[in-house]
């Protein structure tokens, strides 16, 4: 079976059939946001994690808030001296 890149090159229509949807979107892309340092999606997964809990109210912005500021910012670089 041809790979991905096999098909783009030697059957240009094919593949642009196939990737429609995404190849339209691409006028609404915009930038990746990122945290600084290794651990950026680790961050996003922390994030994620902390809102769960207040999307489902099982807690309450008190109770996570100080939790998840301390979870990230264990996880960015440190700066200075």
């Amino acid at each position: 079976m041809p790979g991905l890149l096999q098909i783009a090159a030697l059957e240009p229509e094919r593949f642009l059939l196939g990737h429609l949807t995404s190849i339209q979107q691409l006028p609404l892309l915009t930038e990746w946001a990122s945290f600084p340092g290794d651990n950026s999606l680790k961050i996003i997964e922390v994030i994620r994690h902390h809102i769960e809990g207040l999307v489902t109210g099982k807690r309450t912005a008190e109770q996570v808030m100080p939790e998840l500021v301390g979870a990230v910012s264990n996880l960015l670089p440190k700066c200075g001296g």
